[in-house]
């Protein structure tokens, strides 16, 4: 299920963003470029691209042997 920023329990509507500071980007190839540069930590949980993009880095670094 897909849940958008505002309605998520931890956004704050003081800051006007993420209360965890996690970032939630609606295109794959956002998720991926985050992922790269900062980890997958720094993805919401809720992103519905976060599994998928996880998988094909590990699958990525597995088969450069």
């Amino acid at each position: 299920m897909i849940v958008k920023c505002r309605q998520c329990r931890a956004f704050s509507r003081e800051k006007g963003r993420c209360g965890e500071g996690k970032i939630n980007p609606h295109v794959k190839k956002y998720v991926r470029e985050a992922m790269r540069v900062m980890g997958p930590s720094y993805i919401c949980g809720k992103n519905e691209f976060k599994g998928a993009v996880i998988q094909e880095l590990f699958a990525e670094l597995t088969n450069k042997n």
